[in-house]
């Protein structure tokens, strides 16, 4: 019995189709094949770099962009560096963000001639952790900012810290954040630069709404 020249091409479409859907997975499998190494090599040249040897030294972390901040370096960990900067006091860097390191720059001479000499106070504890994950740990329940700045700063109560997450309280909102997209970290007092804005918008709505 022979079948229908009309099936006969169907039977040929489908096995044509299936050859493509195996040809694309393979493709797609490759690539993510190398973009898992390109990954690991990065962390491994990262992670290769001795971050002790930078203690007590004053650092820019990365040359430019919201991450950059300049200070002294205070503790490491094995992918964590944790900065004191005169701006924002402790600063805990996840090293895998982290792109340039500069020393003895000008602009360190400059903005720290009149505060390395006379070292200042401590006013928050140094989290210190085995890495960067047990750092979120230490900091659950605590008021945090995560990254320095645009549209990836966050700032809010560290609720949960989970495998690969965590999530956050903001604004009576739970926002969860993916842990390998956290380039840096601080905890503490609330910023007050942002409740004084905040209160200048309500203040410049309100005198706006009288006007009207």
């Amino acid at each position: 019995m022979t079948l229908p020249y009309k099936w006969l091409v169907v039977i040929i479409v489908e096995i044509w189709r299936e050859g493509v859907i195996r040809l694309v997975q393979t493709i797609a499998r490759y690539v993510l094949y190398l973009c898992k190494n390109q990954i690991n090599s990065w962390r491994e040249n990262n992670m290769a770099f001795d971050y002790s040897t930078l203690v007590g030294k004053q650092v820019r972390l990365d040359r430019g962009g919201p991450e950059s901040r300049l200070g002294r370096v205070v503790a490491v960990g094995t992918d964590y560096v944790v900065l004191l900067s005169e701006k924002d006091g402790l600063l805990y860097y996840n090293t895998q963000h982290v792109k340039s390191m500069t020393l003895n720059t000008k602009d360190a001479v400059e903005a720290y001639e009149s505060n390395v000499a006379q070292p200042q106070p401590m006013t928050l504890k140094i989290m210190e952790g085995e890495n960067f994950a047990a750092l979120l740990l230490g900091m659950k329940n605590l008021w945090c900012q995560v990254n320095r700045g645009g549209h990836e700063s966050v700032q809010g109560v560290l609720s949960e810290v989970n495998d690969g997450h965590i999530t956050m309280v903001v604004n009576h909102e739970l926002v969860t954040i993916f842990t390998y997209h956290i380039k840096s970290i601080s905890y503490g007092v609330k910023n007050e630069n942002q409740n004084q804005n905040q209160e200048e918008k309500k203040e410049q709505k309100q005198d706006n709404n009288q006007k009207k």
